[in-house]
């Protein structure tokens, strides 16, 4: 059993202004040291072309973070290209991932559900309000400081993300190499919420989106509309769940779902088949799908359900968060670690978030035998 830290923060002004911000903040905390040492040498060394080229790309599809970056390097005093973020963000775990539409649940709201699973060693677990001067505003979780993992904007549109497949990292022997030189997805999903309105403004702005990072991101918004977005090496395809759509709902763990997609993914690991196939039995058992019935689901410990509690550095897949993000209501239902010891909060999209810090439990256990085997049985 360990006890971490959570925060709650607010980043509000312009890009070099909050950069400021988060640099100071980091220093403030006993783990922002932790996030700060991390070996460099870990990571391949990028030469003055490669920089350029990632420098460009930010501009272009993640317009403002590298003037936000650049004003964090010199509030902890370092150079901008030695900064964390950058390291490991230019080419994480596991995660699954659920999108419902109106007619499917019980309130009559398009709602969104998603765990994250990592280990804490390697990042914060934080949820931030975001007010960046001339973006949309939104609030989600803060990844790598700079990144978001899932979130809502003012308009109404929200996300959330899984691997699909093995991760693709930087770091040897901890995931696959990069086959697309691109973006990871915290990027991806920091730059959608400050930019688009509705999942079609977002699946135009990925058409042209360099993508590294092999994800499921699933995305919905008012209209009722849920869309899956797949990409694996460079390969993106999606399926939009209408009123039209009998299925009314559509759910990934950590392999390809839609079929073009998984002709190409010819194995798959052994814990996200079992774990999309626990999703797939509460949704085919329940004619209305309701809030707690997900979070029934998040709560129970794997295989019977989702909740993980590998965090250790020889797994990286602790439940570090979870939530429900609901577009009508403007809410999201976060609980930090394990919902077995820690409780979920709400919070309300249109409020400023209240800032504060407090501790969670996170209890490590090994991963059971078997868990990160590869297998050719489809889902």
């Amino acid at each position: 059993m360990k006890k971490a830290t959570a925060y709650l923060l607010n980043h509000e002004g312009t890009n070099e202004e909050i950069g400021r911000r988060l640099g100071e903040w980091i220093k403030s905390v006993p783990e922002g040291e932790k996030w700060l040492d991390i070996p460099v040498d870990i990571f391949p060394k990028k030469d003055v072309r490669k920089i350029e080229e990632m420098y460009k790309i930010y501009d272009k599809f993640c317009p403002g973070i590298n003037e936000e970056i650049s004003s964090f390097a010199e509030a902890i005093d370092t150079d901008a290209e030695k900064v964390f973020f950058y390291l490991i963000s230019f080419m994480n775990a596991g995660c699954n991932v659920m999108g419902v539409r109106p007619e499917r649940n019980i309130d009559g709201h398009t709602i969104l559900a998603y765990t994250y699973d990592f280990t804490d060693t390697l990042e914060e677990m934080c949820l931030a309000g975001n007010a960046v001067k001339n973006k949309y505003r939104y609030a989600g979780s803060q990844c790598n400081v700079f990144g978001r993992s899932n979130g809502i904007n003012e308009h109404g549109l929200a996300m959330c993300q899984s691997s699909n497949g093995i991760p693709v990292t930087n770091v040897e022997g901890m995931g696959l190499d990069a086959k697309v030189t691109g973006l990871t997805f915290w990027c991806v999903i920091r730059s959608l919420l400050e930019n688009c309105r509705d999942i079609y403004e977002a699946l135009a702005y990925l058409k042209d989106m360099p993508i590294a990072y092999n994800m499921n991101l699933m995305m919905g918004d008012k209209s009722g509309d849920v869309v899956l977005f797949e990409n694996l090496d460079g390969f993106k395809l999606h399926k939009i769940v209408s009123s039209s759509d009998d299925q009314e709902c559509i759910f990934a763990s950590n392999h390809a779902v839609l079929p073009e997609m998984l002709d190409i993914e010819k194995q798959r690991w052994n814990c996200s088949v079992i774990r999309y196939r626990k999703i797939r039995e509460l949704f085919l058992s329940k004619e209305k799908i309701k809030k707690d019935d997900i979070k029934q689901l998040i709560s129970k410990k794997y295989p019977d359900g989702l909740c993980t509690h590998y965090y250790g550095m020889e797994y990286m897949f602790g439940m570090l968060y979870s939530g429900i993000l609901d577009p009508h209501e403007m809410t999201i239902d976060v609980v930090f670690g394990s919902p077995e010891y820690n409780p979920w909060r709400k919070f309300e999209i249109d409020k400023k978030i209240d800032e504060s810090e407090f501790e969670i439990i996170l209890p490590y256990e090994d991963a059971p035998d078997g868990f990160y085997e590869m297998t050719d049985e489809l889902p």
